[in-house]
């Protein structure tokens, strides 16, 4: 018996799904069954949670693999604002923005991490991929000029808006999160010290 293409096509599908392969459309490619879509919002950003993807964390080899499994799915829970960030292969810094200037007047507006809502930042820096928290690089703006951050010229390249920026060399990273962590550390002790008095 001749089949046809679509008769032929459903067949796979059946085939796919008794084997336990992901079934395909048409032409090959696997069905997609969520779909994030980027800036709905109208900013460069995205909604994890609207996915609905958890990592279970109950068949680990072991424990140690417990912070990975919890940052990923905090990471999964939350919105991301995307940084395309190639230029850093050759500079070595993060370009965090926090204002520009729409039409060239020398009037400046917060923009970038100022009034950035996502709860993480992802950097691509070529093929590295950097995950940081927002509240993290907000934190870097406030005390830039304590941290020793430098402050990035205005730039105007093609169609993009000239803006206001601080830069953050790779190499500091680790020790920039572990100043950031004490800061929440010595807040948190703040907050249960006023709690105590107020009683």
């Amino acid at each position: 018996m001749e089949y046809n293409n679509q008769q032929k096509w459903i067949l796979g599908c059946i085939k796919n799904y008794n084997e336990q392969v992901p079934p395909q459309d048409r032409i090959g490619n696997p069905f997609v069954k969520n779909i994030i879509y980027m800036n709905g919002n109208n900013s460069h950003d995205f909604n994890f949670a609207d996915a609905n993807i958890q990592i279970q964390d109950k068949n680990l080899f072991s424990t140690d693999e417990l912070p990975s499994i919890h940052l990923l799915n905090k990471i999964l829970r939350n919105r991301i604002e995307m940084k395309n960030h190639d230029k850093s292969c050759k500079t070595k810094n993060l370009y965090i923005e926090y204002e520009q200037d729409c039409n060239g007047n020398a009037i400046f507006k917060p923009s970038g991490i100022k009034v950035s809502q996502s709860e993480y930042y992802f950097f691509n820096i070529g093929d590295i991929g950097l995950f940081l928290n927002t509240e993290f690089l907000k934190w870097m703006y406030n005390n830039k000029e304590e941290l020793g951050l430098l402050h990035a010229d205005n730039k105007k390249t093609g169609k993009d808006n000239i803006t206001n920026a601080f830069l953050v060399k790779w190499k500091d990273i680790v020790d920039l999160q572990n100043k950031y962590k004490n800061f929440e550390k010595e807040q948190s002790i703040k907050r249960v010290r006023e709690k105590l008095y107020k009683k």
